[in-house]
């Protein structure tokens, strides 16, 4: 993975991870009522895996989460890299 990948994989995983936390959902839970794969959820969390769009999407529908701030902290952290390095 590029190293923008990296850092919107962590901060997206770690969103959602806190997101699911404060809604009392386990990563089962969340993945069942999702309609996603347990181990797929997993892996978001731990920043493993980006999902796609369709997959953010169906999250977001359970445990709510801010996108425009995770955009915003990933530029902040990556702001210092040249273009062709995101």
């Amino acid at each position: 993975m590029k190293e923008i990948e990296e850092v919107f994989g962590r901060i997206l995983g770690s969103t959602i991870r806190a997101a699911r936390e404060k809604a009392g959902f386990s990563i089962l839970k969340l993945a069942l009522i999702a309609g996603i794969d347990r181990s797929t959820l997993e892996r978001i969390e731990r920043g493993e895996s980006i999902p796609s769009s369709f997959t953010l999407y169906k999250i977001r529908r359970i445990v709510p989460f801010d996108l425009t701030a995770i955009f915003d902290k990933v530029e902040k952290e990556t702001h210092h890299l040249d273009l062709d390095q995101k």
